[in-house]
């Protein structure tokens, strides 16, 4: 397990708090925390999808456009990592989507393929009623 030093979670800690400005774009300060958490955990990708008042997902930004076709593909299909670690609630990790078609049948076997995704990780920070 690596480790952050102090120093660079108080510049991303110090970017973010610069976006709390009268001016302040919700979805800039959400791609931005994608693209940090991604730079963090050494991902190719990270994306934010955020349920609505009905408990529906919804892709909300992403570190690139790649990560934004998966994640609606998800959303389409109504399977995948991001929503079993969202129904859940617990992580879903380290997962070869190409061998997962037993576990996500519609999603699996069709992601986009251009997106050349072949493994997820999947986590849930949600607050159960």
């Amino acid at each position: 397990m690596s480790t952050v030093s102090a120093e660079r979670l108080a510049t991303i800690f110090v970017e973010a708090a610069d976006t709390l400005v009268d001016e302040f774009d919700l979805l800039d300060f959400l791609s931005m925390l994608t693209d940090r958490a991604r730079d963090l955990v050494g991902a190719a990708a990270a994306g934010l999808a955020l349920a609505d008042e009905h408990g529906r997902l919804g892709f909300v930004a992403g570190s690139d456009d790649n990560v934004r076709l998966v994640e609606l593909f998800q959303i389409q299909n109504d399977q995948g990592p991001c929503l079993e670690a969202f129904r859940t609630g617990r992580p879903v990790i380290n997962v070869d989507l190409a061998a997962a078609t037993a576990r996500w049948p519609r999603f699996a076997p069709a992601r986009p393929r251009r997106a050349s995704v072949r493994c997820t990780h999947s986590l849930c920070g949600c607050a159960r009623r």
